[in-house]
This record gives structure tokens, sequence and C-alpha cells, in this order.
């Protein structure tokens, strides 16, 4: 479900102002979105954005698949852009790039095919998104299903990426000096399954996989422990780090299950951790699922989908403190019949959807809905009181200037935020037919 040229570019493009700035004033709703704007520009298809955001720096990476990962950057929360740059060396087919960005770094991962393999990519900019080291292969040699679905976090100077190789394992690698060659540990097998996530906090990172799986380092990566998992009832889990808590929210893949959480207050170390797959956060809602979750502080926002007819619905809880007790779930979905689960939570200084390091009262969450039998547009709901209460949905992609028209279909779609500011990516298709990615800022 998670979701995924040029050697270096030794300097940036010059900046080029795509629009002057307009807003959509969404009635009854305090936030309004800039109109959207193509990123990609393409005669290819544009697939899998991803936006990370420092600040008013905003970041946006994706894949158009045999011609490489591209990227666009921006220094005004999204009013000029640069020119894309292209990330990966030529050759081979691009997959699923995740941007992660903290002061001036950007890290960019991703999956492509070397002889017909799928292998683990990565650059880094070190001058936010100016330009980029030459594309670094972590992984190498075959594995069933190639090497698949990086995810990456970083703090300090240690960069962490995750991924699946071997079938259906994770894995995890470290680096201690911004992701520079050389300095890449040997992989570590932390989980016999796959769909990975990672979150990292001062020296230390947390790693998981379907199951629960984790794999836990307190040394920037040099060693790493598993906390081992007795119930094996956790699917898609999802993983926060704020302070010396680590948050997991998980799945239980039935149609009366509930989402889950549990979590450790003491750096994921050995005896910390609450029993798994911990308490229902979903209440009295059943047959829920794809819980995504984002940490600031003592606070704790995830959203989760429950597709029950005739009307499918997503909710958002909150904790403020530390998930000990929980919200009751709050409905953020607008009155579509179908919706698609929730792409992303987010709040101030998320750094890629994992960890936030801001202001907690303003989260955003996004996703799609379909408003027809061919037409899907996408939805930010968004609450300035630190979750406890959100707006209506507001439509960012149905766009009455025709730059994203004709709105007949809407994929993946990714969120980052600045305060108030929220900054969305989101796959689109074109009057040509040809998939494109938007960008929208509030």
């Amino acid at each position: 479900m998670k979701s995924i040229i040029f050697a270096l570019c030794a300097a940036l493009c010059a900046v080029v102002l795509l629009s002057s700035t307009s807003f959509l004033l969404i009635s009854g709703q305090s936030t309004s979105f800039s109109a959207p704007i193509n990123l990609s520009n393409t005669s290819y298809q544009a697939n899998y954005p991803w936006v990370a955001n420092v600040g008013n720096n905003v970041y946006v990476a994706w894949e158009e698949g045999s011609y490489g990962v591209w990227f666009r950057a921006s220094s005004d929360g999204g009013s000029t852009w640069s020119s894309s740059i292209r990330l990966s060396s030529p050759g081979g087919v691009t997959q699923y790039p995740i941007v992660y960005a903290m002061e001036t770094y950007v890290y960019v991962v991703w999956a492509q095919s070397v002889s017909q393999e799928l292998q683990i990519f990565f650059t880094v900019s070190k001058n936010s998104g100016t330009s980029f080291s030459p594309a670094q292969q972590l992984t190498s040699g075959p594995s069933p299903n190639g090497f698949i679905t990086p995810v990456i976090a970083a703090s300090g100077s240690d960069v962490y990426i995750a991924y699946t190789g071997g079938g259906k394992n994770s894995y995890v690698i470290a680096n201690d000096n911004y992701g520079a060659p050389g300095s890449w540990t040997a992989p570590f097998h932390y989980s016999d399954t796959h769909e990975p996530q990672i979150a990292a906090e001062g020296s230390n990172a947390y790693a998981i996989a379907d199951g629960v799986g984790i794999g836990v380092t307190n040394n920037g990566g040099q060693t790493w422990s598993i906390a081992v998992n007795s119930t094996k009832r956790g699917d898609e889990p999802w993983v926060a780090a704020s302070g010396q808590y680590v948050y997991v929210s998980s799945q239980t893949k039935t149609s009366d299950g509930n989402i889950h959480f549990f979590y450790s207050d003491n750096y994921g170390k050995a005896g910390s951790w609450t029993s798994e797959p911990g308490v229902d956060i979903s209440g009295t809602i059943s047959d829920t699922w794809q819980p995504q979750i984002a940490a600031s502080g003592n606070y704790l926002f995830v959203g989760f989908h429950n597709p029950v007819s005739p009307k499918m619905t997503n909710y958002a809880v909150m904790s403020s403190n530390n998930g000990k007790t929980w919200s009751s779930p709050v409905a953020i979905s607008g009155t579509a019949q179908t919706v698609s689960w929730v792409y992303q939570v987010t709040t101030s200084g998320c750094g890629g959807g994992y960890s936030c390091t801001g202001s907690a009262q303003y989260v955003f969450a996004t996703w799609s809905e379909k408003m027809s039998s061919t037409n899907w547009q996408l939805f930010v709901s968004e609450s300035s009181d630190y979750g406890s209460t959100w707006s209506s949905p507001i439509n960012v992609s149905n766009n009455p200037t025709g730059a994203a028209a004709p709105n007949t279909d809407i994929a993946p779609a990714s969120i980052a935020a600045n305060g108030p500011a929220a900054f969305v990516v989101w796959q689109q298709n074109d009057t040509a037919g040809l998939w494109q990615v938007y960008f929208a800022a509030s």
C-alpha cells in the first residue's frame, strides 16, 4: 500500500516563476489553497510524488519509470520552483522515490533496475536541493522480487534506510556521515516480513515491518537489536519517534479488526515496550485499515480508513500525553461514497512524513474521494487546535482555472507542513491522458 542523468548537478538551473500565487477560497474554510501547479510537465508518465520540507524550503521528487527520478525545489513555500533535476543515472526503470529533509540536507532514496534486477539507490544534497551527489547503488546481486520499497530517516549526521529484499524480508543500513559513499554499514536483517518503515531521533533509530518486526539502534546504527513481536497480528505498521518515545500503529487486517497502538518510553530498549499489538484506538469503529501516524512533542495523531458500505470514511484520533489516552475518532472525510485511505497525516517539521520537530498545533491529512464514476479528487482536512477538531474537507485538486483539468483521476499523494502552511503533491491525469505531478500550498 505504501506507498514508491546526471552524475552530479553542479548547480541548479535558474529559478523559474511558474505562476503568481492564487488562492481557491473554499466556503466555510479557514484555509485556502493555491491553484494547482504542474511540477512534472512531462511527455512521459509521472508517478508517486513525495514532498518534504524544512520551513518554507519545499522538496518534491517523483519517478517517470525508465525516464528516471526527478526533483524540484522551492525556497518560498511553493510560489516559485527550480527547474527539474534528474537524480537517477540513465538506464533501468525507477520506482517509488522517498524524500527526507533536515537542515540544509535533502536525501532521496528509490529503487531502480540494474540488468533487470531492482536495486536500492540514494543521493544527497547538502545545499537545500541546489545540487546532488552522484547516485549511489546501495544493494547488489539477485533477490526474489528485487530490492524494493526503500524508506529513509535521518538525525544529525546519521542516515538510515530500510528496504525489502530476499522476497519478503526487511533490512536496514546506516551511514554516520550524511550519506557519504563508503560510510554505509552492512545490512541488518531485522524482520522476516516486508513493508518497512523507519523513524530516527538523536542517535536512535527504529525500523519496523509487518508482524510487527522492530529493529532498534541506540548508537547511530553501529549495532542493532530486535524487539520481538509475540502476537504477529499487526500489519502495515507505521512508526514515529519523539524524544525517548517510539510509537507504532498497525491494523489487524480482519473484517472486524481495529487500529492498534503500542509504544516504548525508553528509546525502544528491551523492557520498555507496552504489550503488542497494544490498545485499540479506533474505538467502536471496526473494520479499520491503513493507519498513518505523526508525532510531535507529547502529541500523537493517527488517521485511518473504514471501508464499510454504504459509505467509506476516514477518521482521525489524537493523544496529548504520549499515547497514554486517546480521543474518540473524528470523521474527517467528505460526502463521497468511495474514499481512499489516508495518504499521510502530518504536522509542522515532519521531514517526509515520519517524525516531526515543530509545533503540533496545526495538523493536516490528505486523501482522495471518488466524486463520480470516473472522477477522483484530492482533499485535505486541517486541525488548528492540536487535532481536537477538524475542518470540513478542502478540495485542493478541483481547480476552476483548469490548470489540473480534467480532474478525472487522482492517485498517490503526499503532504508536509510548516506551521499553518500545508504543502501537497499528487499524481493526476492531464487532458492528454498523461500522469502529471501537481502541487498546491495553503
